[in-house]
């Protein structure tokens, strides 16, 4: 039997590779890693229940892009509130909300699929 030597809150080395071999062998050899493109996203959907939908690296690339369309229209948006934006923002803005709608009609035919 090992004698654990504690100074000041430590356990000496010898204990501690003791404790790690014993915790390594109570290990499962498998193991399962999940990476963000796995992960299941909550979503809502017409009927207002929210269910979980594995999402899949081409809806992540969209997600992306429709996040970055609408922080272009909000600062877009912002600009044109506050006066400092060119004449031309407003066409911008049009165009980057048709974009946005076209962009979330292909999402949802993707999750559909």
């Amino acid at each position: 039997m090992e004698s654990i030597v504690a100074v000041a809150g430590h356990e000496s080395t010898a204990v501690k590779r003791k404790m790690s071999d014993t915790h390594d062998e109570s290990q499962n050899d498998e193991e399962t890693v999940e990476t963000s493109s796995t992960e299941p996203h909550k979503t809502l959907d017409d009927s207002g229940i929210t269910e979980n939908v594995p999402s899949k690296p081409a809806q992540e690339t969209l997600m992306k892009k429709i996040s970055l369309l609408q922080q272009k229209i909000i600062v877009l948006t912002e600009a044109r509130d506050t006066g400092i934006a060119k004449d031309d923002v407003h066409d911008e803005i049009k165009k980057l909300r048709k974009e946005l709608k076209e962009e979330e009609k292909f999402l949802k035919k993707k999750r559909d699929c």
